[in-house]
């Protein structure tokens, strides 16, 4: 009867199995062992190559054994027909990596067959490095991963401008944009990371009190760099944006909330916000009085005809003196002599804006 003996040289891109035919010598067991010529093998993360195959030991125990570069690196006895699994973990830190490897069945009652195999690891470009995220605040972490087609890949880690661990943990107590790299045998790959200051806490530098409808008025925070600054109106808008220094138009009488949100560059923010009061703008009076006056028959009246409440009324006189009724919507004036007499009123509210 004749028997087979099959051997299968597997990589991560496949697998290969060589029959061949077991031919009975006289007084002995004869075996056969056959491998491809060369296997190649591409992108093996753990750096472990794996041969299987099956032998028929139904006449007595078979030794089968894998050789490296003419030595043992592992055995198994075979007790029936059956397959075998052998695993070679292949050195690292070389250029090129070309190993002699041989798989040798050996019978109890005397029969031996061999068969040899050239392996040659490839390292392919497919190793990239993945840093998640790519960006963050001083005092966080930045995950990294070596990957070889998408799976882990145990790699050296090494950074400048941060500290990268073992395990690929990136951290950084400054803010730097760094770069990390991951050597894999003899090929290295790299990312580039960034670290920023955290977002500054902020106060609002605005006036409490605003005038309703009063365009670019004025609003800030202090100014940190690699800062983005986004600021917002509830009753309103905003005039000037995205910088520390806005602008913004009051709405209509009433409240408002002013707010920022500072950003940095890895997405982290803080916020800041005031309450604003809107006021009326000031009204331009409207001022009378005598046409003519007597110069000695007393004191000239001045007074305003369409007075509002919330405001201060401020007077000034040429051709006269201003007696009385600063602040307030009449004004008592001595003539100097004979003459003009000019009275003039400004308006201005709680803001501070006037007219006259």
């Amino acid at each position: 009867m004749t028997r087979f003996a099959a051997v299968l040289a597997t990589s991560l891109f496949g697998a290969c199995l060589v029959t061949k035919p077991i031919v009975p010598a006289a007084g002995k067991v004869a075996l056969a062992v056959d491998l491809p010529a060369h296997l190649t093998l591409h992108n093996v993360p753990s750096g472990e190559l794996t041969i299987e195959g099956s032998v028929d030991a139904k006449n007595g125990p078979l030794t089968v054994a894998l050789f490296a570069d003419d030595k043992e690196v592992m055995g198994l006895v075979a007790e029936g027909k059956e397959t075998f699994t052998l695993r070679w973990t292949l050195p690292l830190g070389e250029d090129a990596i070309v190993h002699r490897l041989a798989v040798r069945a050996t019978s109890a009652l005397g029969g031996e067959a061999l068969g040899a195999v050239t392996a040659a690891v490839v390292v392919d470009t497919a190793i990239t490095v993945a840093c998640t995220p790519d960006k963050a605040t001083i005092g966080a972490t930045i995950t990294c991963q070596a990957l070889n087609d998408g799976a882990p890949l145990a790699v050296v880690w090494q950074a400048t401008g941060v500290t990268i661990a073992e395990s690929g943990a990136v951290t950084s107590s400054v803010a730097v944009a760094g770069e990390v790299t991951a050597t894999y045998r003899s090929d290295v790959h790299s990312a580039t990371i960034a670290f920023f200051d955290p977002p500054p806490a902020a106060t609002i530098s605005a006036p409490s009190i605003v005038t309703a409808g009063k365009a670019g008025t004025s609003a800030s925070v202090a100014s940190a760099p690699d800062m983005s600054y986004a600021w917002t109106i509830s009753n309103g808008s905003i005039d000037v944006n995205g910088v520390a220094a806005a602008a913004f138009t009051p709405g209509p009488v009433g409240i408002a909330t002013l707010a920022v949100t500072i950003t940095n560059g890895a997405g982290a923010t803080t916020t800041a916000s005031k309450t604003l009061t809107i006021v009326a703008p000031p009204t331009t009076p409207i001022v009378t009085g005598p046409a003519a006056f007597s110069l000695g028959s007393g004191n000239i009246i001045a007074s305003i005809t369409n007075p509002v409440g919330g405001v201060v009324y401020t007077w000034q006189v040429s051709g006269g003196t201003l007696l009385g009724g600063q602040g307030s919507t009449s004004a008592i004036i001595a003539p100097s002599d004979v003459g003009t007499v000019i009275a003039t009123a400004t308006t201005t509210n709680a803001a501070g804006d006037t007219a006259s």
